[in-house]
């Protein structure tokens, strides 16, 4: 599936095409990085802070992230104030245990709405994103 396609989904709701208080999901077939690079770019669309840290390739060919290992993949922040931390998941990926602890860790610790979240997950993710302005 196209980002096009995927961001016709936002852009349905943007404009009111869709039910009141109804939100499209994305598509269950979605790939795990097309869906966090539209829901980032939606982010941006609703004038949110949006922080992702990509894999960088080491010398030897192994990935490396720059960050701790289970860190989020985007943070979502609000002028306001408000903070979201977002691992995103599809298909049958799940969280890592450092992942889970990491979550919890921000959730607990300090105060910032962290979750994983899967394609069925975006009217939830849509509330949380918009509910931070």
């Amino acid at each position: 599936m196209r980002d096009r396609d995927l961001r016709s989904h936002y852009a349905l709701n943007k404009c009111g095409l869709v039910p009141s208080g109804a939100v499209l999901p994305f598509p269950d077939e979605v790939l795990e990085d097309s869906w966090r690079h539209e829901v980032e770019a939606i982010g941006v669309e609703m004038g949110l802070k949006v922080a992702h840290c990509e894999r960088l390739q080491g010398k030897r060919g192994q990935w490396l992230t720059p960050m701790a290992v289970g860190w989020p993949d985007t943070i979502f922040l609000a002028e306001r104030g408000g903070m979201l931390a977002v691992e995103f998941k599809a298909g049958r990926n799940k969280a890592t245990r450092q992942q889970v602890a990491w979550l919890l860790a921000l959730d607990r610790t300090c105060g910032v709405t962290a979750r994983c979240f899967w394609p069925a997950d975006w009217p939830v993710l849509y509330h949380l994103l918009t509910t931070l302005r």
